[in-house]
């Protein structure tokens, strides 16, 4: 450390810039033995973003009672890197674009809420999965364009003012009770429509009618 006096002043200490390795950690503490030699418990300046490791060789601001760690200038065995924020913290780019950017992945990992707000999201990749214990889906409009949809589930409920559906092709296969509840039923067909069953029940309160040109029973 470097002092300095003036004339008819008391000596002031100047905070000297050091170099050293990381020893170990504890008590959020970190142990740091400088150069020359001396060890010093340290801690992490805020502008130190770069997580220290044991072994790392760093450069430190050092006064009589305070050292502080405030760049990790080497690192010889591999792993991580690791930013670390202890407080709330904000990217801001009020006049640009924000990036990220990974050769190997990105991962988003948080023990409570995350959100995402924008007036328009677009997500694209060749492969998506979601993973759900309980999901919510709220708008106004939802429009899908797919080649193939497939669904498994255990209980299908849904439950809608109108449902209109247009294919080319209907296929359902029911394995057990296919129940239908309506207020009216109309099944219309161009060619022909055929009901076929071990058992065929037809039965109304009032009314039954058939209507054909040609009726032919057996």
């Amino acid at each position: 450390m470097k002092a300095l006096r003036a004339d008819g002043f008391a000596p002031l200490t100047m905070p000297a810039i050091a170099v050293g390795v990381i020893q170990g950690y504890c008590d959020k503490t970190w142990t740091v033995q400088l150069d020359d030699g001396l060890v010093r418990p340290a801690s992490v300046a805020v502008s130190c973003l770069v997580k220290p490791r044991p072994h790392d060789r760093v450069s430190l601001i050092v006064e009589e009672s305070s050292c502080w760690i405030t760049a990790v200038l080497q690192r010889d065995d591999s792993g991580p890197m690791v930013l670390e924020f202890n407080d709330d913290t904000e990217l801001d780019c009020p006049e640009g674009r924000l990036t990220l950017k990974a050769g190997r992945g990105i991962n988003l990992n948080s023990p409570a809420q995350v959100q995402i707000h924008s007036p328009l999201i677009r997500l694209s990749a060749a492969v998506a999965e979601h993973c759900y214990r309980l999901a919510s889906w709220v708008g106004d409009r939802l429009e899908t364009t797919v080649s193939h949809i497939r669904s498994v589930s255990r209980s299908h409920d849904r439950v809608t003012d109108q449902n209109q559906e247009t294919a080319r092709i209907s296929i359902r296969k029911i394995e057990q009770v296919d129940r239908t509840e309506a207020g009216q039923i109309d099944c219309r067909a161009q060619e022909s429509l055929s009901l076929r069953g071990g058992h065929i029940l037809a039965k109304a309160r009032k009314l039954t009618k058939i209507d054909g040109d040609q009726i032919q029973l057996g």
